[in-house]
């Protein structure tokens, strides 16, 4: 594909009446959203398996997290 510059898209896009340009607009945002949706949101658990013992306590963990922040050390 030949290269294109943004200014050459704006420039042609300017040629296009305000409706064209707004379905223009619009195309382009359906494409950006579902490009994203793709790549967007993962599952959590999905990512985090397998990086934690299976009897890793998280509420342990958090609440030695938060007693070490309480008990006023400054490192």
């Amino acid at each position: 594909m030949e290269n294109v510059l943004l200014s050459d898209i704006e420039q042609l896009a300017m040629q296009l009446s305000s409706s064209d340009q707004l379905l223009l607009l619009e195309h382009l945002a359906q494409q950006v959203h579902a490009g994203s949706s793709e790549n967007g949101r993962k599952d959590l658990a999905g990512i985090w398996n397998g990086r934690f013992p299976a009897d890793f306590d998280v509420d342990a963990a958090l609440a030695e997290v938060r007693s070490e922040g309480q008990s006023g050390d400054e490192r």
